[in-house]
């Protein structure tokens, strides 16, 4: 709950300052006719405000209370989460400054002068993520399944999206690289078109049961290593307990290899310990 509530901290504040600027001009009236109205702007005010936090807190508690009972395990609907939250601030946002423009049209270019660079600012990297991942998508530079090496970053790409990429690395972790840096350092691309099939071997100790045989499939699955999308095989090869994947190059053959032999190891031993 303590991450639920700093995740809308932000946009709760830009609520704030949107429904601040809002009533702004309504008051200012009310106080140069001595208008004793006024205070129904403070009222409108506190309202406008708190269903605006509101809105923004039920959406962050429904999303999480979805994820944490299982229901949105690929958190897709934390996307929905995000774009809720921009357009409720946008929203407020938008009727304060017309509220200002309209009590003080001189300040229009002004105004829209100030935002333009606060928006250079702010969304300059999103910007230049989004117009890399469209580049990317158009020219089909990369896709899923190929291996990439950029800066610290080396792995399988598992999804090309538009503002980012999601690479596992080798110890089958998932990493978010953003699409800007493939153009702004050096990309080792192998095509998950050009496959060479990796092989392990490990002996075994008497005959092996089937859950060994299915957690080394699984394992096999999981590895970094894999060309996602490619089929693994398992058997049992006369005394050894075999594995074998498709790699990239003749390059990540030994590499894969000795992954494959470590995670059937592991697999055999969890047979023993069972």
């Amino acid at each position: 709950m303590i991450g639920l509530r700093r995740s809308g901290f932000v946009t709760a504040c830009m609520v704030a300052l949107a429904g601040c600027v809002s009533p702004l001009p309504s008051m200012m009236q009310a106080t140069e006719q001595s208008n004793p109205l006024g205070a129904h702007s403070w009222v409108a005010w506190a309202v406008f405000i708190a269903l605006g936090l509101v809105t923004i807190y039920g959406v962050d508690l429904a999303t999480h209370v979805v994820w944490r009972v299982g229901f949105d395990a690929g958190r897709r609907l934390h996307i929905v989460r995000r774009w809720l939250r921009l357009i409720v601030a946008l929203a407020w946002m938008g009727l304060g400054i017309e509220d200002l423009i309209a009590l003080q049209p001189a300040l229009s270019p002004v105004l829209a002068v100030v935002l333009g660079s606060l928006a250079l600012v702010a969304l300059a990297r999103p910007v230049q993520n989004l117009f890399a991942g469209l580049m990317i998508l158009l020219q089909g530079r990369i896709q899923a399944g190929d291996h990439v090496e950029i800066r610290d970053v080396e792995g399988s790409i598992d999804s090309v999206g538009l503002l980012q990429l999601r690479v596992r690395d080798a110890g089958g972790q998932t990493l978010l690289v953003p699409n800007r840096l493939f153009n702004e350092a050096i990309v080792t691309v192998s095509r998950s078109t050009k496959l060479v099939p990796a092989l392990g071997r490990v002996p075994l100790q008497g005959v092996p049961d089937p859950s060994t045989l299915d957690r080394a499939r699984s394992m096999t699955l999981l590895s970094p290593w894999r060309v996602s999308g490619t089929p693994v095989r398992v058997w049992v090869d006369g005394g050894c307990l075999a594995a074998e994947m498709q790699t990239w190059g003749s390059e990540a053959v030994d590499p894969a290899r000795v992954a494959l032999e470590s995670l059937l190891s592991e697999s055999i031993e969890a047979q023993s310990d069972d």
